[in-house]
């Protein structure tokens, strides 16, 4: 219900701004695709350099509950995450982002291929 509340005010915004450029004989512009930032970084390690890392294998100390308690998670033998039936959140707040992970699948594991 949130969702279509809130298209439904974006979407009012919009013509809104659309029916004021119109009356004052404009065109209203709307970019098609947005264009990222364009960012170089040094990428001859074995992270960007300016890559913010958010887990290391060994503990949890980037990440939060939504109340803002200590993770429940716990982390295995092998340093993965082992989810305990909460959602988790970074503690530091980010915008837009070029996000890069990597994952593991056991051996014999189910890769979404079968």
């Amino acid at each position: 219900m949130r969702r279509l509340s809130l298209l439904v005010l974006f979407s009012a915004a919009c013509f809104g701004a659309g029916l004021v450029a119109a009356l004052a004989g404009q065109t209203a512009v709307v970019p098609e695709d947005p264009v990222p930032l364009a960012v170089q970084v040094d990428t001859s390690g074995p992270v960007p350099s300016d890559a913010v890392i958010l887990f290391n294998g060994k503990d949890l100390s980037k990440w939060r509950t939504q109340s803002g308690d200590e993770v429940p998670w716990k982390i295995d033998d092998d340093g993965a995450m082992v989810a305990a039936g909460e959602n988790i959140y970074t503690k530091e707040k980010f915008g837009d982002v070029q996000l890069h992970f990597e994952w593991s699948i056991p051996k014999n594991g189910n890769n979404g291929e079968h």
